[in-house]
């Protein structure tokens, strides 16, 4: 193991950087820069940090860095991130947005910089075990768990459901990490608890009696919301559904965000998705 790597101005101030911005910087300067300098710092620390414990790999530990990212920004880790929170040990979460690969960018400086110490004596001392013990924090807490505020809105529009889905796949402000799929909620008030059969054009539930029933909301889907609230974007969960010919539902079960917890959070996001969203379907 390369100990002097993790002790090096550089990787030293790139560390510092990543949790000043994370802890600090993000919540207090909400903005594209912040949102992306955590990833930009996040990668080359990362990559630097096995670097060290693996530097007779470096071209294997690269690529695996640059793949492991790719798929941790990708929906591929969503069912690997459900399954680790369900747990209940240290739950975690990330948005999804593809601009964050620009980041990917930091690999092939931190192969080079980590070249730079090749044949250098790799001495362990405090500094370096330090270096270490922060590392792993950063790793582990940086990318925290996300805020859950339930909506339960539901918006009336004056057009057809066809209508609207093709104009919220032509919204600028959305970006959908799921397609209509007909997953449909469980109307638990009435008693509705098992998914009999879903497909394009039939679902039905089945109570406790053995009744079949129709669907209490479908065609829902996720979506990140760009704004300038929380790290440049937010998540929200909604369903559609045609209440007649010409008019469609709109309920939104759940708003999703990854920053501190702050005032009116509810109605902050209720006014955004009100503003990128139902505002663009009237």
């Amino acid at each position: 193991m390369k100990w002097n790597l993790l002790k090096t101005p550089v990787f030293i101030t790139a560390l510092l950087l990543l949790l000043l911005n994370d802890f600090v910087l993000k919540s207090s300067f909400s903005n594209v820069i912040t949102g992306k300098l955590s990833d930009f710092a996040g990668v080359f620390i990362f990559a630097v940090f096995w670097l060290a414990i693996f530097p007779k790999a470096k071209k294997q530990v690269i690529l695996l860095v640059g793949l492991f990212f790719i798929w941790w920004k990708s929906p591929l880790s969503e069912g690997f991130i459900h399954y680790w929170n369900s747990l209940g040990i240290i739950e975690y979460a990330r948005v999804i947005d593809y601009w964050d690969l620009m980041a990917l960018s930091m690999l092939p400086l931190a192969y080079k910089y980590a070249s730079k110490y090749d044949g250098q004596d790799a001495q362990f001392n405090t500094l370096a075990f330090s270096s270490l013990l922060v590392s792993c924090f950063a790793f582990f807490a940086t990318s925290k768990a996300s805020e859950y505020v339930d909506a339960n809105e539901t918006y009336v529009v004056n057009l057809p459901k066809d209508t609207v889905v093709n104009k919220l796949y032509h919204l600028d402000d959305l970006v959908f990490y799921s397609n209509f799929n007909n997953s449909l909620e469980v109307d638990t008030a009435n008693g509705y608890a098992v998914n009999i059969y879903t497909g394009d054009s039939l679902s039905l539930y089945m109570d406790a009696e053995g009744n079949y029933h129709e669907p209490f909301m479908s065609d829902t889907l996720n979506c990140t919301i760009a704004s300038n609230y929380c790290n440049n974007s937010f998540e929200t969960r909604f369903g559609i559904r045609p209440s007649s010919d010409s008019t469609t539902i709109v309920h939104v079960f759940f708003f999703e965000y990854f920053c501190d917890k702050i005032e009116g959070d509810k109605e902050t996001l209720k006014a955004i998705f009100e503003n990128k969203v139902i505002s663009k379907l009237e």
